[in-house]
C-alpha cells in the first residue's frame, strides 16, 4: 500500500523562458498562444530577453496584452547586450534561467506557438504521477485542483 504525501508545498509556478531577437509579430503570437492556453495564469510566469538594439521588438511590446481574464499578466521583459547570436544563445537561455522563479522552467522559441489547452495543469498532473511512480511512495496535493 503506498503511502500519500499530502502536506508537501510546492511552488506551481512554470516559467517560460523566451529569447528573442527582431521577430516582435512572432514573439506576441507565441506570448498570445501561451496566455490562450493556459488553464491557471497566476501559476505561470513568461520572461522575455531581447537586445539593448532591437528597438523593433521594444517598440511593439505595447501589443501584449496586461490583463488575462482580469488577472494581471505575470510577464518579466529584460533588455541586454547583444550575444554573439545563436552561438551565445547558452547565454540568454541562463540569464533568464537566473532570473525565473518556477519550480520548473523551459526555453520556448519565440516563433513557437503553444497549442495544447491547459498544458499547465497536465504538466502538473503529468508531475505528480512521475513523483509518485519514481519514489513509489504517492504524493498528492489540493493545490492541483
Amino acid at each position: 500500500m503506498k503511502k500519500y504525501i499530502t502536506n508537501i508545498k510546492y511552488n506551481k509556478i512554470v516559467s517560460i523562458c523566451i529569447p528573442s531577437r527582431n521577430r516582435p509579430e512572432q514573439l506576441v503570437r507565441c506570448i498570445n498562444s501561451i496566455i490562450d492556453t493556459v488553464d491557471n495564469i497566476e501559476d505561470i510566469e513568461i520572461l522575455i530577453r531581447f537586445d539593448n538594439d532591437d528597438y523593433n521588438t521594444w517598440s511593439k511590446m505595447d501589443m501584449i496584452p496586461d490583463m488575462h481574464n482580469g488577472k494581471h499578466l505575470p510577464l518579466k521583459i529584460t533588455k541586454g547586450p547583444r550575444f554573439g547570436g545563436y552561438v551565445d544563445l547558452w547565454k540568454l537561455d541562463n540569464h533568464l534561467y537566473s532570473e525565473s522563479r518556477g519550480e520548473f522552467q523551459f526555453h520556448l522559441n519565440d516563433d513557437a506557438i503553444m497549442t495544447t489547452k491547459g498544458w499547465d495543469t497536465k504538466l502538473a498532473q503529468n508531475t505528480m504521477e512521475k513523483v509518485n511512480a519514481m519514489s513509489g511512495v504517492g504524493v498528492s496535493s489540493a493545490d492541483f485542483e
